[in-house]
């Protein structure tokens, strides 16, 4: 039996850890003690007027991957809502009145690239820029610069939940076949019997991360991490 487990909103909770925004780390910690509640996606929504929560998802997603406003009015994705730069642009700027944290790490971002050179995450995982170009074409690198550091947080917590599961499966004797990792995702083969158990410890392994992240690296993590999980004999067939 194939078990698939998706981190709920890695990108986000990387990008409220890193940049420490108040508003959103206090809608993370809300949407875990109240899942009943609606969601950051839904309320940004309606604030910003998108068309529905998927649009808005998708609009916080590929705002902290470095989205721009000329990038929102030629993907697909979204100039469905609007073809307008300008239109885009208001939007952001509704983003980043709300969160005005985010709006000041993605600053903060670039300032430290074009004076160092490198950007360093707090597990010490650095990342170099030619410092001179991004002075040059800080159009062209300033998605990267956004992008990397929430992209390769992901990245490491999910390696930390992996390896997490995978001793714990081992000290509970349960035979596993860990299949793949995409990302966000990990995917688990094991017999139907044991389902339930895999599924149980997967979800707690994902939980305890904030945990393990600081005794890794000496760094609180002050944000909940959680997982959905889904069950089938392949990838067409979960539920």
């Amino acid at each position: 039996m194939l078990i698939h487990a998706d981190v709920r909103s890695l990108e986000v909770v990387c990008a409220g850890f890193l940049s420490q925004d108040p508003v959103l780390t206090a809608e993370l910690h809300e949407n875990k003690n109240n899942p009943q509640k609606d969601d950051l996606h839904t309320n940004n929504q309606k604030q910003f007027n998108l068309p529905d929560r998927v649009t808005a998802k998708r609009f916080t997603f590929k705002l902290l991957y470095g989205g721009t406003d000329y990038g929102f009015s030629i993907d697909p994705k979204f100039n469905h809502v609007s073809k307008k730069r300008q239109y885009w642009s208001n939007v952001i700027e509704k983003f980043y009145s709300k969160y005005k944290g985010i709006s000041q790490w993605h600053t903060r971002l670039v300032q430290d690239v074009l004076r160092d050179g490198q950007l360093v995450m707090p597990t010490g995982r650095a990342y170099t820029f030619p410092r001179l170009d991004v002075a040059q074409r800080e159009w062209f690198w300033r998605p990267k610069i956004l992008n990397y550091p929430v992209q390769g947080l992901g990245a490491d917590l999910v390696a930390i939940g992996r390896v997490s599961m995978w001793k714990r499966l081992r000290k509970a004797n349960i035979p596993v076949l860990f299949q793949s990792t995409v990302h966000d995702s990990i995917d688990i083969d094991c017999e139907s019997c044991y389902t339930s158990r895999v599924v149980a410890i997967v979800k707690q392994a994902i939980e305890d991360i904030p945990t393990n992240f600081e005794n890794i690296f000496g760094v609180p993590f002050n944000l909940p991490l959680s997982c959905e999980t889904s069950v089938g004999p392949n990838l067409r067939d979960l539920k």
